[in-house]
């Protein structure tokens, strides 16, 4: 599982790392066109936009994984260590049920666009595409929510088993 997990931090990190380059040459270059030739890239803003939705809801895996997503101490500071680590996993719990739950209302969306054939305005592709990163998002970050839960409550089974 570990080298799988690994696997995917590399391909989340890569895939993050190519759109950001991408979004960033592709404004570079309207700005330049724009400036120096008085002509842009009609196209450009809205691949720019579908492209940071994408890095948006990838990195927020990467994130989780990495332990980054925003907490709040001011509870946790005051506890001991057994609630501490109670309250890991409830907060673990609460993502993983947050991202099941926003998995399956933007699959509900993404199915819906799917089904009306929409396009977007100026590169013309299914919307599908740009909805699609929702699901994807969520699923992964449900994923990694789901992970740090099994593993917190491994370690702890390991931590009891070891004290008696």
């Amino acid at each position: 599982m570990k080298r799988i997990l690994h696997y995917l931090d590399r391909f989340e990190q890569l895939v993050i790392g190519i759109l950001l380059l991408g979004v960033t040459v592709i404004l570079f270059g309207n700005v330049v066109l724009r400036y120096l030739f008085n002509s842009n890239l009609g196209w450009a803003e809205e691949m720019a936009r579908y492209g940071v939705v994408w890095i948006t809801m990838i990195g927020t895996s990467v994130c989780i994984s990495k332990g980054g997503h925003i907490s709040v101490d001011a509870i946790s500071a005051r506890l001991s260590e057994r609630g501490k680590d109670v309250q890991q996993i409830l907060v673990l719990a609460c993502g993983t049920a947050a991202a099941a739950i926003g998995f399956y209302y933007s699959m509900t969306i993404t199915l819906k666009v799917t089904s009306l054939g929409q396009m977007s305005s100026t590169l013309n592709v299914p919307m599908t595409f740009v909805y699609g990163a929702m699901p994807v998002g969520f699923f992964l970050a449900g994923l990694r929510f789901a992970t740090a839960l099994i593993v917190r409550i491994a370690g702890r089974q390991t931590r009891a088993s070891d004290a008696s």
